[in-house]
């Protein structure tokens, strides 16, 4: 009779079975089909072992290492080769360890090839991304108090990594240096809600082989949900996340991060990079990126001085075309031009990133502008100067936002007013308010947008109050010289 007990209670089998669980989770049967183990007096070891969990995930594991006997001495390095086989994967260890307490220490090859990570899900009893594909090796250093991966090269789905990481813990807070490198960055199958181990989301079956190619392998979205394509988008996907701010008192850190291509943020942002400095739970980052093809650098703070996690984000740039922009943060196609600066600024306050976002506040600045909108096609194009741009979100508040500059020769300014950003994410009906003045004349807007209704759409109010028409006679195609007074007041 074999008994084993693993992180939990002790569970039985028969001479060829046994069963291990971790607390509170379902038991996992192994059955042992071969074993042969050759383990001569100082002589090299060598396991062989064949069988399957649950009846139905065949494994194989080897063994390699030097003498059982220079193994329980410790006194020089041992050896060691391992090569498992298990569900798809397949995982390999090769170097050397020293196994001795207090000065002990290992230098490994390690390698990982998995065609899917569903079934090492349901082995393992946790969720994993729904990533497909993984491919893995890096060199494992440790030693009392240090641990080391060097030379990482991973592929992930869509996404790629490199680079190197290095974690103390003889330190009073453990710490991480390092630098990695991620040329192409899928974030979609980490952020998504993810499914219950072993659940039913779709994934390509095990054992799919290299022939198929892996971006075979990766569904556009894994997840099944689709990827952020706006902003807002991207905005109620955060609002969902749980991470604990908190949790960044955990550790210091001083990394450097590169990301070449974000594949599903919107503003196609790419050539990222990101000077990490963590230290008592606060983070400071120094930024620099490039979105909707504007070349932008700033700063990322986190503190945690107050108690509750505050967080920072502020982005500018000079001599920036505005065309990807305007779509990025406004939606607004055929506006083409280049204004002399732009900054993006976020602030939010919580413990978690969810809270993070249901606080958030965003303040977008535009200086010296000079545009052209109307630039479909089929459109006639239209320039104009734009002074100054200035447009508020405070948290869980209505946008607010002021404008001034020239429309064909004409100056003007410009009130904004609309609903909050919650109100926005959520389709309820968005207030709008526009009061543009313009060579006395008064041009309003007003009313509410339907985004995400059942059937959306606007109800909207224009009015015109000119005591002389012929002051916005360059925007109406009216005679200049017109005396007479214009008043309107529509609906569109």
């Amino acid at each position: 009779m074999l008994h084993i007990a693993v992180g939990g209670r002790l569970l039985g089998g028969d001479e060829r079975a046994l069963e291990f669980a971790a607390e509170g989770a379902t038991p996992r049967r192994f059955q042992l089909d071969e074993l042969d183990l050759v383990a001569p007096a100082g002589q090299p070891l060598a396991v062989r072992m064949r069988g399957q969990v649950e009846g139905r995930f065949p494994y194989t594991v080897s063994v390699e290492g030097g003498s059982l006997s220079s193994l329980v001495a410790g006194r020089e390095p041992w050896p060691l080769k391992l090569d498992l086989g298990f569900a798809g994967t397949q995982l390999g260890l090769v170097g050397q360890v020293l196994p001795q307490p207090g000065a002990g220490w290992a230098d490994l090859a390690f390698r990982l090839q998995t065609d899917d990570l569903a079934q090492l899900e349901q082995l393992l009893q946790t969720a994993l991304p729904p990533v497909g594909a993984v491919a893995l090796s890096m060199r494992v250093g440790w030693r009392p108090g240090w641990f080391a991966l060097s030379q990482i090269d991973a592929t992930m789905g869509r996404t790629a990594l490199q680079g190197d990481l290095a974690l103390r813990t003889d330190t009073p807070v453990p710490s991480v240096t390092g630098r990695l490198r991620v040329p192409t960055l899928d974030l979609q199958p980490f952020l998504a809600g993810a499914a219950e181990p072993g659940g039913t989301a779709e994934r390509p079956a095990a054992g799919v082989g290299a022939a198929a190619g892996r971006a075979a392998q990766v569904p556009e979205q894994a997840s099944g949900r689709p990827a952020p394509t706006t902003l807002l988008d991207a905005y109620r996907e955060l609002q969902s996340q749980t991470f604990d701010l908190s949790r960044l008192g955990q550790l210091d850190a001083d990394l450097e991060l590169e990301v070449g291509r974000s594949l599903n943020l919107p503003g196609d942002v790419r050539d990222a990079t990101l000077a990490i400095r963590l230290r008592d739970g606060s983070l400071v980052a120094p930024v620099r990126l490039q979105a909707a093809d504007v070349p932008m650098q700033g700063q990322l703070v986190v503190a945690q001085a107050s108690g509750v996690p505050t967080f920072a984000l502020a982005l500018g740039a000079q001599q920036a075309p505005l065309g990807g922009l305007a779509r990025l943060l406004a939606g607004v196609p055929g506006v083409e031009g280049q204004v002399g600066r732009v900054d993006v600024a976020l602030a939010a306050r919580g413990a978690t990133l969810g809270d993070v976002a249901r606080s958030l506040t965003v303040t977008v600045g535009l200086d010296r502008g000079r545009l052209r909108y109307g630039m479909q096609a089929g459109a006639r194009p239209v320039a104009f100067e734009l002074d100054r741009l200035l447009v508020e979100l405070p948290a869980g508040q209505a946008l607010r936002g002021q404008a001034t500059g020239a429309l064909l020769d004409e100056r003007f300014a410009v009130d904004l007013r609309g609903g909050s950003l919650p109100a926005l994410a959520e389709g309820r009906a968005w207030p709008v308010g526009l009061q543009l003045r313009a060579a006395g004349a008064r041009v309003g807007l007003s009313g509410q947008i339907r985004p995400d209704a059942a059937q959306p759409g606007a109800d909207l109010r224009l009015s015109i109050d000119a005591p002389r028409a012929g002051s916005l006679g360059p925007w109406l195609g009216l005679d200049a010289r017109a005396p007479m007074p214009l008043r309107v007041s529509a609906a569109l």
